[in-house]
Formats: C-alpha cells, structure tokens, sequence
C-alpha cells in the first residue's frame, strides 16, 4: 500500500518476532517467540496491548489491559496442582480478586490494593 509497511519480521539473540500493522502503521499484532515462551499480542489503535496470550512458567493466560496497557483481568490455567483461574485487577494493575479451582475445589481470595490477602475462602 504505497509503500507503508504492513508487516515486519525480526530475530534476536532470545527469540524471533512478527509485527502486523494497520493502515497508520500503529502495530497491532504481534506474534512472538522468546526464550521464555510463545505469546500473541492484540493492540489497540493506539499501540497499547489489550489483550495477551501467553505461556507463563505456571501455565496458559490470557491477559486483558486498560487502555493504558495495565492489567485489568485475565484466566490462567495453572498446569501443577491447581486448575483454571480468573483474575481481576484495578486501575493501577494490581490484581484484587482470583477466583481458582484447586483439585476441583473454588477459591476465591481479594488482595488489598498492595496485593497482600485480606479474605479467602476456603
């Protein structure tokens, strides 16, 4: 399209990555892989990422952000000892609220906003 890039691909020393443009030239898709895990990354027209999927080192997530790129929610599914979970953030990127089945069992628990446990159960 008149010469504007649309995609880019690029290799690092820990990884390799592909970025998809819109017709601003704002990325908007990233495919990544880096030595730690693969993860796709959705932005907004701005360029902030608003939705992640990732492997973390406890398992599969998807991370959903403000529109400033903070976290604001997510699942995760953690692959030792316990299930799937949820998780809700504030406005700073705290995350306030996990909802997590462990061994079939929920757990719900809220953190205050320096994320340190206030109520569980069970």
């Amino acid at each position: 399209e008149k010469g504007k890039p649309r995609a880019a691909v690029g290799v690092t020393k820990d990884g390799a990555g592909m970025f998809l443009f819109d017709e601003k030239e704002h990325p908007r898709v990233l495919l990544a892989f880096s030595k730690d895990a693969p993860s796709v990354t959705l932005n907004d027209e701005n360029g902030n990422p608003r939705v992640v999927l990732d492997i973390t080192k406890v398992g599969p997530r998807v991370a959903v952000n403000d529109e400033e790129g903070k976290p604001e929610g997510g699942a995760l599914m953690f692959t030792k000892g316990v299930g799937p979970g949820l998780t809700l953030g504030d406005e700073k990127g705290t995350i306030r609220v996990y909802l997590v089945l462990v061994k079939g069992v929920p757990h719900l628990e809220f953190a205050d906003e320096n994320g340190r446990t206030i109520w569980k159960a069970p």
